[in-house]
């Protein structure tokens, strides 16, 4: 019997030959797994679909985790960049907005920030790009482009000059606005555009200092099982979210966003076009039911959940801090019979409810309740006690309670418990308006409102 020997000292012919060992067993190991799931196709046919959902959902999470958090920013020295913020716990804001003095008393206070560049939010109706659009835009003061380290595609960012007083308005539009909706268009530069704001917020601050942390770890099984988990979260909240019920009717309803006009009319003149385009939409046929409010239920998320301090007649605290907060809702006549939500007590508002006749409301029925437990709220007044009032243009005089109302949660798809204090649309300030129009069972074309005034107004309607 012959017997071969390995020579320890040759460390190449032992690393072959334990690899050609290894590989064998590994085939032996294949070949004995491949035949074990022939027996059991199913099993074979589970493990490739959890495999293949475990290495999928890995990958898209990885691409957006790139995306978000590896990649680099477009910004210049995006290393020292810092984003200032402060919380207002009363307004149940986590991300809260500065006033021009918090602003300058922060930019005389910070010793390690070089540069402060501001900027706010708001939705402008802009004319000038083919049609009238709305548009969802920032305001941003002259040294934020020079803070941030951006550069400019076509002509120039905006910088000190157009803080001053007599600079002539100009804009800046992002790349996606001028690839998709101008087509890239380099003749851009230089157009005349008209832009009317509906509702402006406050500033936030951004600086000349941030870290980022890139720092992310993959794990395979874990991270599968994860995703998994909230796959099946997000089927029950779906599940929740269709038997969910809102208290107000939500088919064949008609919603058209109409911006506010800002061509030189006077607010009765701008309030006559909001009327006459109601009365257009209550005209159409398959229009049961037609109203106008501020905002529209769903669609207006960030204003519909802020809420203001209130105060009963003969409660109101010293200093005002303890009074209870509600939303607060500008409605015309008629828009609690188009969302189908019932009055409890007292009456609608009628078109006598107008800016120069008495003050009233109409109360959601958890402020009744814990107002007025177990007495009648008609009749009884409130008035608004929140600082904010002065900013928005709001009365703060006595409201006399003419109705309580069915609770219910328009800023929510899941109802959750809310105080709301509902007011006439023509005793409140023009912020623009959505026309709101109770269908029959036959679906309307929504491309077929419009209004003329001088010029097409379009609306921007959905059902």
């Amino acid at each position: 019997m012959r017997t071969s020997s390995i020579n320890r000292s040759d460390p190449k012919a032992a690393s072959a030959t334990y690899a050609i060992s290894y590989l064998g067993a590994l085939l032996g190991d294949l070949r004995v797994a491949l035949r074990s799931l022939g027996r059991t196709p199913s099993l074979w046919a589970t493990i490739a679909l959890t495999l293949a959902l475990g290495i999928g959902m890995n990958t898209a999470i990885f691409s957006v985790v790139r995306g978000v958090l590896l990649r680099p920013l477009m910004n210049r020295d995006e290393d020292r960049l810092i984003y200032i913020q402060q919380s207002a716990p009363g307004l149940q804001v986590s991300n809260a907005t500065f006033s021009i003095p918090e602003i300058s008393d922060i930019g005389a206070h910070l010793k390690t920030v070089n540069k402060l560049g501001t900027f706010s939010t708001t939705d402008f109706s802009a004319e000038g790009f083919g049609q009238r659009r709305e548009i969802h835009a920032g305001v941003v003061g002259g040294a934020y482009f020079e803070v941030m380290g951006l550069k400019p595609v076509l002509g120039r960012l905006l910088d000190g000059r157009d803080d001053e007083p007599s600079a002539a308005g100009a804009v800046v539009l992002t790349y996606k606005f001028w690839a998709t909706v101008l087509h890239s268009d380099p003749s851009v530069i230089g157009k005349i555009v008209r832009l009317g704001s509906r509702v402006t917020g406050g500033s936030r601050v951004t600086g000349g200092s941030r870290r980022r942390i890139r720092v992310f770890t993959v794990v395979q099984i874990a991270a599968s099982f994860l995703l998994l988990a909230s796959a099946g979260a997000l089927l029950t909240t779906l599940r929740s979210m269709q038997t969910a019920q809102p208290g107000f009717e939500t088919e064949h309803v008609l919603i058209a966003n109409l911006p506010l006009i800002s061509d030189g009319r006077s607010s009765q003149q701008v309030a006559q076009f909001y009327q006459e385009a109601l009365r257009k939409l209550s005209a159409l046929p398959g229009v049961e039911g037609a109203a106008t409010a501020m905002w529209a239920p769903w669609l207006d998320r960030r204003y519909l959940s802020f809420t203001l301090q209130f105060a009963v007649e003969g409660r109101k605290g010293e200093s005002g801090t303890d009074d209870l907060r509600a939303r607060f809702r500008f409605v015309s006549p008629g828009y609690f019979a188009t969302l189908g939500i019932p009055l409890i007590e007292g009456r609608d508002f009628t078109e006598a409810d107008r800016k120069e006749s008495e003050l009233v409301v109409v109360v959601s029925k958890s402020v009744a309740q814990q107002l007025f437990p177990g007495q009648d709220a008609v009749n009884r007044h409130i008035m608004w006690t929140d600082p904010l009032i002065k900013v928005a243009g709001i009365s703060p005089k006595d409201r006399r309670i003419i109705g309580v109302l069915s609770d219910v949660d328009d800023a929510n798809i899941l109802p959750q418990h809310n105080l709301t204090i509902y007011q006439p649309f023509a005793q409140g300030p023009l912020f623009g308006a959505s026309l709101l129009g109770a269908l029959g069972q036959r679906p309307y074309r929504a491309d077929s409102i419009h209004y003329e005034s001088h010029s097409r107004v379009g609306c921007d309607a959905t059902g």
